[in-house]
């Protein structure tokens, strides 16, 4: 079976490798339809963090169908349509036990303890996935893990509360995430990205205001609300600029970089500056919820890619030379 393959830091690669369809009594076997490349996979290539064992079958972000179930199999039957819960929990932590798996101190995912969804084939645990209904595009269908996360990042927003919002860093998860807002009825969303050709086709094709940086911002046009979905350590001191008193920041990006954060500007003007990880129950909501903008993520993810394309595509990314915002594989 064709798959790709992370060995470690910089080094992923397209290889056939040895496959049975034999699956445990707790186990199901799916056909990957889609699969979506995510700004961690791309976090751990560059910097190997999350690397737990060598070679491993990255993909998180899946869709597929049911082509085979363990005898001990409940959930599902043969042809289902399921989307993979990337968790991997112990279930027995201090977190597990209290309901905040997300925190789990033993967490990894789906692609690093386990080979995930850059294949043809992927075998999970049932407990590793989640049903579908079968009038939802598989397509569309291997974003809910990505907009659970986001949907877990703004899961404080509050219309009442929050008038403005800036979010910045427009990846995936930053792009949906405004996304998710606007379909909320939050009408004063504003974006920004460094990448100003990104910026522009976002704010384009998605009718998204975009971060003026000419235009002085008075105390009362501050931003209650803002998401740093970047990877870059200058987005906090960035954001405190701009933010109200009073103001919540929710921090999803990923860097292992040290930011110069002024920290009086959070103490003195009482900021709430809270990260983001993973998601707790949104996975369940972001599956009925993604039919409702599905219109918006047709025009953000590519049309899809081979395995074999996938490290030019990695490359692509990291030196931000695609147009498209999601970078979709089918296997």
């Amino acid at each position: 079976m064709k798959a790709v393959r992370l060995y470690n830091k910089n080094d992923i690669r397209v290889e056939e490798i040895p496959f049975t369809e034999n699956v445990d009594p707790d186990q199901v076997l799916v056909e990957v339809s889609f699969a979506g490349i995510c700004g961690s996979d791309l976090h751990n290539f560059n910097t190997g963090c999350w690397i737990s064992r060598s070679p491993s079958t990255p993909g998180h972000e899946f869709s597929g169908r049911v082509v085979k179930i363990g005898n001990k199999v409940t959930k599902f039957k043969i042809n289902d349509h399921v989307v993979a819960d990337s968790k991997v929990t112990c279930g027995n932590c201090l977190y597990c036990n209290k309901n905040i798996s997300y925190l789990c101190q033993n967490l990894g995912f789906v692609g690093e303890l386990n080979d995930g969804g850059f294949a043809k084939y992927s075998i999970q645990k049932e407990n590793q996935l989640m049903k579908l209904p079968k009038s939802l595009d598989l397509k569309i269908a291997c974003l809910i893990e990505p907009l659970a996360v986001s949907m877990h990042a703004l899961s404080s927003f509050n219309l009442s509360n929050h008038k403005n919002v800036l979010i910045v860093g427009l990846g995936p998860i930053g792009v949906l995430s405004a996304i998710y807002l606007r379909e909320l009825g939050a009408n004063d969303i504003k974006i920004y990205d460094i990448n100003k050709k990104r910026l522009n086709k976002v704010s384009n094709d998605l009718k998204l205001e975009k971060l003026d940086l000419n235009t002085e911002i008075i105390e009362n046009e501050k931003f209650n609300f803002c998401l740093d979905a970047t990877n870059s350590t200058k987005a906090i001191p960035f954001i405190l600029d701009r933010i109200s008193k009073g103001g919540y920041i929710s921090v999803v990006g990923l860097t292992h970089g040290f930011s110069n954060i002024e920290m009086h500007k959070i103490v003195e003007n009482g900021i709430t500056l809270k990260g983001c990880a993973a998601y707790n129950d949104e996975l369940y909501k972001s599956k009925f919820f993604i039919k409702n903008i599905s219109n918006d993520i047709n025009k953000i993810v590519s049309e899809p890619i081979s395995l074999d394309d996938v490290p030019n595509y990695y490359q692509k990314l990291i030196k931000n030379e695609t147009d498209h915002i999601k970078i979709i594989i089918q296997p």
